[in-house]
């Protein structure tokens, strides 16, 4: 089983491309995603306050013995092979928690409580985009194991 747990719900066009990838990965991963409620900003609001908030929110849906993989924008960058080759090692374990900050990133304790840190790229991108290239990635992973995919 694989969670995909994010901050924030998403919108068109997004939620139409993640359903489909989540749909076609269905019979060769079960793909859970869970949508966190995105906490208001306010104009002079703590990022520590925001963060720890969405973070008690978060920590409750990391189970024990998973593999949790927080998605931060300094963590390595790995190309599709290397990220299939994790991907592929991540699989034999009970269970795989994919974890997407909202606006202003996730909390130190999320990102201590991680097994691994991964970044998808360099540049920054929306959650909402995150997730749809995060998903689209584990398709192509997925689909290069059962040899219908190259790089």
């Amino acid at each position: 089983m694989l969670t995909i747990l994010s901050i924030g719900k998403l919108k068109e066009p997004w939620r139409t491309v993640c359903e489909m990838y989540v749909t076609r990965l269905g019979p060769y991963l079960p793909v859970r995603v869970v949508e966190v409620a995105e906490t208001p900003i306010a104009k002079n609001d703590d990022v520590e306050r925001i963060t720890l908030q969405e973070a008690h929110t978060i920590v409750k849906y990391m189970k024990p013995g998973a593999h949790v993989i927080t998605l931060h924008p300094d963590a390595r960058t790995p190309n599709t092979k290397k990220f299939a080759d994790a991907l592929e090692g991540w699989r034999r374990k009970q269970e795989i928690i994919f974890v997407i900050g909202g606006p202003l990133g996730l909390h130190e304790s999320v990102l201590a409580r991680a097994n691994e840190q991964l970044s998808l790229s360099p540049l920054t991108f929306t959650h909402q985009m995150t997730r749809a290239i995060l998903l689209e990635q584990i398709y192509r992973c997925v689909m290069r194991e059962k040899g219908k995919y190259d790089y």
